[in-house]
């Protein structure tokens, strides 16, 4: 095992030293006496804390609050010329660096003090957040060229990005009045802007020709409509699924409680499934848990579901319905032995 990561199991870690030599190290430098010991336990904090302490950034924040209870962005100056000027997206940019990346060298081990997500060739960090409003910076890697994509995915987000360095080739898709897509081309360099509308529009990027930074201003509604992957080609939807953070952790639950056999939470997955005013994702999901736990109830279920007039659910119920009917005839028998 390398020493650095042996470290990390001792009562005095390498990560918490380095953390309280900075801490004492920034003290030093400004002349101020140095930090107690539950301060220096948490340096990497102190520097996220110190920079969200910057005028400019404290404004962006509360622009963010406004513009993420429906304001309209004409309505958030400062927020508006992050994403729409490319001299103060680049100097936000070099600011937020300047805070942190002393800080990443000091820290052995350390983390930028923020949330991120990190793929092959994609990486984003969440900056700000109001409540379905974020501000982040993503970085495209160099990427060759991808086939031409037979379907987009559209979101009940909003969106608003600039390039702030780098360049990218890509498409921006747009659905008409009829559900019918239409693609440009595009080509993005430092300073550009992009904007997406929430369920009409879509962007790709798909090559990128110098590492593209982008600075975004999303957001969504409390409730969000299901993201729907859209064929370019007839317009039709490939799949959907639920834009609701809460619903797909209800999914998720369902989901355990099914693998658990729990079957006395068959009462309350009907319930769920008869509910029309729950996510029709969750409802759906809550109609095939029944069907695994108790078979008779869940084609019971999906009868009355098949015979509602107006429920979403009312088509594909019908069509399941008849499926295991079909092809599974001792289903029958299960049923009129019941009636």
């Amino acid at each position: 095992m390398h020493p650095a990561i042996a470290a990390l199991r001792s009562p005095r870690a390498s990560q918490r030293r380095a953390r309280a030599d900075y801490v004492a190290k920034s003290a030093a430098n400004s002349n101020t006496p140095p930090p107690d010991a539950a301060q220096n336990a948490a340096s990497m904090q102190v520097v996220r804390e110190q920079w969200l302490a910057r005028p400019e950034i404290e404004r962006a924040a509360a622009e963010l609050a406004h513009y993420a209870s429906g304001a309209d962005l004409e309505q958030c100056p400062a927020l508006g010329a992050l994403i729409c000027d490319h001299s103060t997206a680049r100097g936000f940019a070099d600011t937020l660096f300047a805070q942190v990346l002393p800080a990443l060298v000091s820290v052995s081990l350390g983390e930028a003090p923020f949330r991120f997500r990190n793929s092959r060739g994609l990486s984003t960090i969440q900056l700000l957040e109001a409540g379905g409003a974020k501000l982040c910076l993503t970085a495209y890697e160099p990427l060759e060229p991808e086939a031409a994509p037979r379907s987009a995915l559209f979101a009940d987000r909003e969106a608003h990005e600039i390039v702030v360095s780098g360049a990218a080739e890509g498409l921006v898709h747009q659905l008409d009045a009829k559900g019918a897509p239409r693609s440009e081309a595009c080509a993005w360099q430092a300073g550009d802007t992009i904007r997406v509308r929430a369920e009409t529009e879509a962007r790709q990027v798909l090559r990128v020709t110098r590492s593209l930074t982008l600075l975004q201003l999303t957001r969504e509604p409390q409730h969000p409509a299901p993201t729907r992957e859209v064929s370019l080609d007839t317009g039709e939807t490939v799949r959907s699924a639920s834009g609701d953070k809460s619903a797909s952790q209800a999914v998720m639950a369902l989901g355990v409680l099914g693998a658990l056999r729990e079957y006395e939470a068959l009462s309350v997955m009907e319930q769920t499934a008869r509910n029309p005013k729950e996510d029709a994702e969750v409802r759906w999901e809550a109609v095939r848990q029944t069907l695994g736990l108790g078979p008779v109830r869940g084609l019971d279920l999906l009868a009355d579901l098949a015979s509602a007039p107006g429920d979403p659910l009312a088509p594909p119920a019908s069509v399941l319905r008849e499926q295991l009917l079909s092809a599974q005839p001792e289903l029958r028998l299960l049923v009129k032995e019941k009636a």
